[in-house]
């Protein structure tokens, strides 16, 4: 594979997770989500993950560490606005507390779809970020 840059470069990707403020459950909000985020951040770079709770956060290209954390520091300021106007929490952590991974549900993408057909228990149970 031939790599693109004559020089070093860092790009980072980082998932958060979204929770009710009552129950602290992980609640299913990313689609709402990144449709808040199109309508008020048009070119956002934030995603829907594999599961509906979950959103992913990609920077571009940076030459050093810097950039790349202020590129998701903007992310995030994003994020946390629209969450806020939807009523859900933002989580980062490795794992929730607390959440059952058979109560989640999967985000509508043809990929996710694939990888659940391939690793069925498995893969139901991937409630990490």
């Amino acid at each position: 594979m031939e790599f693109p840059s004559s020089a070093p470069t860092v790009g980072i990707e980082w998932e958060v997770a979204l929770v009710d403020p009552e129950t602290r459950d992980l609640t299913p909000a990313a689609p709402a989500l990144v449709d808040a985020l199109d309508e008020r951040f048009p070119g956002h770079r934030i995603t829907r993950e594999f599961l509906a709770n979950t959103v992913e956060m990609v920077t571009g290209v940076h030459e050093a560490i810097p950039g790349a954390v202020e590129d998701l520091r903007e992310q995030l300021t994003q994020i946390l606005a629209v969450a806020d106007d939807l009523g859900v929490n933002v989580f980062s952590a490795g794992t929730h507390p607390f959440a059952h991974w058979g109560d989640q549900i999967l985000s509508e993408k043809s990929s996710y779809q694939e990888i659940i057909q391939r690793t069925q228990y498995w893969g139901r149970q991937m409630l990490i970020w």
